[in-house]
């Protein structure tokens, strides 16, 4: 890893399957996968680094082995993605694997949100679907993962996105709410121990 003063770009490189190092560019905070969450996923047949490097090129990477299943959903997928949430960065990797079970998916979208600095990461593969994001709670994802099971589809990505965009909790709403009261009620009380004196 290269580290540099605190008002200078962070890059992570990390190695590609030959051997040459990549850094992500596109962000500052991008972290690389630790070489033995590398080799985990290899010894399930997923090429995490060829991921990433797919992701960093565009929101949409496919599983060459699912091209052909896949390809006749790959510009709605795409455009469901450009979509959803005005602006934010989402991104969706297809990957054909059927050994990965919920959480070890689970992990995969983290190690992929991590490195490409996504706001919203999903990871299909023809049994499962998750997803890891910023933008909204783990528990409105995971209330919905079950759209994305099993359904390589932009259908899917598209039912996926509206249901957490129209279910997730406003925290910025509740938070600004909560640091409004906090503010009242030290002015209520400083007020109070003012007219006291």
């Amino acid at each position: 890893m290269i580290y540099t003063s605190w008002n200078q770009t962070l890059k992570f490189p990390f190695k590609v399957p030959d051997g040459d190092l990549m850094a992500n560019t596109s962000c500052s905070v991008a972290t690389s996968p630790h070489p033995d969450t590398v080799k985990k996923f290899a010894k399930l047949g997923i090429d995490a680094p060829q991921i990433i490097s797919g992701l960093e090129e565009g929101p949409l990477w496919v599983d060459p082995k699912l091209e052909a299943r896949v390809e006749p959903e790959v510009s709605e997928m795409r455009a469901a993605l450009d979509d959803a949430e005005g602006g934010s960065r989402i991104q969706l990797a297809v990957v054909n694997s059927t050994q990965l079970e919920p959480a070890t998916e689970r992990d995969l979208a983290q190690i992929l949100h991590d490195a490409t600095c996504s706001d919203t990461t999903l990871v299909m593969t023809p049994k499962w679907g998750t997803s890891v994001s910023d933008l909204y709670p783990r528990f409105t994802l995971e209330r919905n993962h079950g759209k994305l099971h099993g359904d390589l589809s932009a259908d899917a990505v598209e039912n996926f996105l509206s249901a957490v965009e129209n279910t997730a909790t406003p925290t910025t709403a509740v938070s600004n709410g909560l640091l409004g009261i906090t503010i009242l009620s030290i002015a209520v009380t400083a007020l109070f121990a003012q007219r006291r004196r």
